[in-house]
Order: structure tokens, then C-alpha cells, then sequence
């Protein structure tokens, strides 16, 4: 929470120009010689004289603030990761106003239906809850509640509903009581824990990119045992609880892979597919994929590993950014009245088939 002045060719720190600041990021020069800096933590953005250090507020902005720059005519432009849009900063008058239309989801990278028929979405900065079109937020990165990090993936079980919570090089899954609203730690020691669903038992089940790897976790205990690993990039998780087989799809293999529960060395369903996604069981036996690289979805028959094509056109490549060892996932997920919902990673739609 401090701007130090360095000497360049010395390499050294000269003197600690301003400090008592929250989550500084993107530091810049003005067009009047003064530097202009921002508080991811708190939205704050601020003018700092390059002499003095004193410090000058310009405007509040909402939270989650990463990046900014000025025009040539004083007006500043602040982006923002939490609601991914842009805001235009009038400094004369600490205005602030959206650029985009407000994208109701940002990352919709996890589906899964809760108790009262409602889509619990992991939207990556957000848990999410969409409800007739609706939608609204049980919590959200650097907003809600005590610090929270990256949430791929979520499920609600009962009152509790469970989500994924990283920054490298610690990832944990949390407990959110939906009744009392507390936060509990149930595991963590994962690297990039991805998909959360409800397994066998009370258990649950963790598909980790970084690791490569889907465990079981018991919320109980915290305790975790491995389910199936080896795997380039997991990203998508489904469990056939007729069956007692979690399929999970291997983005970087291209392939679809089956393991019982109950223990057993895995199996390929299918192969040669083009960037697997998101998987889950249909109410027939039968496998709905999400071919992300394709933008379509397919159904794969688990026995015969033959497969036919559902829908294509769908918003589900994603390109241009990402992070190491990071698999940006759409999902798909069968309702309990069989109609289908695609998650759309490019532009955070969701498309729901009916049938």
C-alpha cells in the first residue's frame, strides 16, 4: 500500500514517497507531470503529487479496479475484471460511468442445479444464482465477505452451498451456509481446483487443472482422496450416481474418461475429440460434451463411444488471454425437466435447449 521512488541505475530505493494505501495497482504518469494510481481493494482512484507524496482523491469506482490510462483531454478510462467492463472517469467532477452494457455474467465456467430449481453458476470472480433470467451473487471477488479469490466452480447441497476459492499457490474449497450466512474452510491444499459437484456418500467431487487430477473430498473431515489423476487438463466433471462413474473430460487429451467411484483404473469413452469441456450425464445414460474449440456440443455414447452432434454455433471459444496451466471451460448441464443449458465462455451467456 506504498509508491517508493527508485533509483533506476542503482537499482536501490531512494525513500518512500507515500504509503497507507490499500491494494495498489497500475501506477501511471499524468499528462500534468503527477502520478495517478488506483485501490483494487476499495475502487479509490487518486492523484499523487511526484514531489510531496500528498495524495488527491479523484473518484470512486466499484471494486476489483486492475488497469487504467488517460486521454488527451484529462478524461481517465479504468478497467475493471470483477464486472469486466471499462469506466470513464471525469476528474473534475468524480463521475464514473460504464463504457459496456453490464454483462450480467462474466466467466459462467460451472453449472449445476440447486434444491429450489435455480442455476448455481460459478462465474470465475462470483458465485452466482440465475433464477428466471435473473441473476444475483452470493458473493464476489474483493467485494463480499472476507477476501475471496477465483471461483470456477460451485455446487449447492441442502442449505450449504460449496465453491472453489484459489490464488497460486494455495487453492481451497469453501462452505457457505446459505441459512447463516458463515463461511467455512472445508479443504484446501489444491493447486487450480476447477469443477465442484455433488459425489457418493456426501461427498465431493474436485476436478484441479494445476494437479491434473479429480479427488473426493469429504466436507466432513477436510480429507481428500484421489478418484483418478495423470490427466493434461481437466475441465469438465459429471457423476452418474445410478452407476457410480465420474466421467471427466481431458481438455488437452481431447478425450472423455470414465472411473468408478468405488475404485478401478480409468477408462476412455471417447477420443479425437476437439477440445472437451463440459460434460454431464443425460436422463437416457448418454454423454453431452462441450467441443469448446468447436463451439458445439455432442452426445457420446459411454458403451460404444459414438457420438452425434447436438448443437453447433455455440460461444464457447475462448481466445487471446489466458493463464498457465488455466483451461477457460464452458459447462453444460442436464435440468431435472431435461432441458439443456450451455454455459457460453465468450460472451457469458447462457443457452438453454429445450425439448
Amino acid at each position: 500500500g506504498r509508491i517508493d521512488v527508485i533509483d533506476v541505475n542503482a537499482r536501490t530505493i531512494v525513500r518512500t514517497l507515500v504509503d497507507g494505501f490499500g491494494y495498489l495497482v497500475a501506477l501511471k504518469v499524468g499528462r500534468d507531470g503527477q502520478l495517478l494510481t488506483m485501490e483494487t481493494d476499495t475502487g479509490k482512484v487518486w492523484r499523487v503529487d511526484r514531489i510531496s507524496g500528498a495524495r488527491t482523491f479523484i473518484a470512486q469506482a466499484p471494486r476489483g479496479l486492475d488497469n487504467l490510462v488517460e486521454d488527451e483531454d484529462g478524461t481517465l478510462y479504468v478497467s475493471n475484471f470483477v464486472h469486466g467492463n471499462i469506466w470513464r472517469v471525469d476528474p473534475a467532477t468524480g463521475v464514473v460511468d460504464p463504457l459496456l452494457p453490464d454483462r450480467s455474467l462474466a466467466f459462467p465456467f460451472s453449472l449445476s442445479q440447486a434444491p429450489d430449481g435455480s442455476l448455481v453458476v460459478g462465474d470465475f470472480t462470483a458465485v452466482a444464482r440465475v433464477t428466471g433470467g435473473k441473476v444475483s451473487r452470493h458473493n464476489r471477488l474483493l467485494v463480499d465477505g472476507p477476501l475471496q479469490l477465483l471461483t470456477p466452480g460451485a455446487v449447492q447441497v441442502g442449505t450449504s452451498l460449496y465453491y472453489s476459492d484459489f490464488l497460486p499457490p494455495d487453492g481451497r474449497i469453501f462452505r457457505l451456509d446459505l441459512t447463516t450466512g458463515a463461511r467455512q474452510l472445508v479443504a484446501n491444499g489444491f493447486g487450480f481446483p476447477w469443477h465442484v459437484r455433488a459425489g457418493p456418500d456426501d461427498h465431493l467431487l474436485v476436478s484441479d487443472q494445476a494437479l491434473g487430477a479429480v479427488v473426493a473430498v469429504d466436507p466432513a473431515t477436510g480429507r481428500k482422496s484421489p478418484v483418478v489423476q495423470g490427466l493434461r487438463s481437466p475441465s469438465g466433471l459429471a457423476f452418474d450416481g445410478a452407476r457410480g462413474v465420474v466421467y471427466v473430460s481431458d481438455t488437452g487429451a481431447g478425450r472423455i474418461l470414465s472411473v468408478a467411484f468405488g475404485g478401478g483404473p480409468p477408462s476412455v469413452v471417447a477420443s479425437g475429440l476437439t477440445g472437451p469441456e463440459g460434460v454431464t450425464v443425460d436422463r437416457d445414460g448418454t454423454l453431452l460434451v462441450v467441443e469448446g474449440d468447436l463451439g458445439r456440443l455432442v452426445r457420446v455414447d459411454p458403451v460404444r463411444g459414438t457420438r452425434t452432434v447436438v448443437a453447433t454455433g455455440l460461444p464457447t471459444r475462448t481466445v487471446g488471454f489466458g493463464v498457465p496451466l488455466m483451461n477457460y471451460s464452458s459447462d453444460v448441464l442436464v435440468r431435472e425437466d431435461g432441458s439443456i443449458v450451455v454455459s457460453g465462455n465468450v460472451d457469458g451467456s447462457l443457452i438453454e435447449f429445450s425439448r
